[in-house]
């Protein structure tokens, strides 16, 4: 199977995703989560998370509110 392109670059990290990814399968018991995307915009990412495992969605866009993350520096990349 084929690693998603940005894993590939991680060389380590990608040999040990490619045995996660032999021993489980991916989307039904493996689930990789965009370290990008959860900065961006954290509440698509942790709604996924919360599909993933089946369990009720408690974190929520409404709940976070993007104007929260909009406004606040904890998601601020530093530069």
């Amino acid at each position: 199977m084929h690693l998603y392109p940005i894993c590939e670059w991680a060389g380590i990290y990608s040999q040990h995703l490619s045995s996660w990814m032999d021993a489980f399968s991916l989307g039904e018991e493996l689930l990789i989560v965009d370290g990008d995307k959860l900065k961006q915009r954290p509440w698509e990412e942790v709604e996924r998370v919360q599909d993933f495992l089946g369990i009720p969605q408690v974190v929520t866009s409404q709940v976070c509110g993007r104007s929260y993350y909009k406004n606040t520096k904890a998601l601020t990349p530093r530069t």
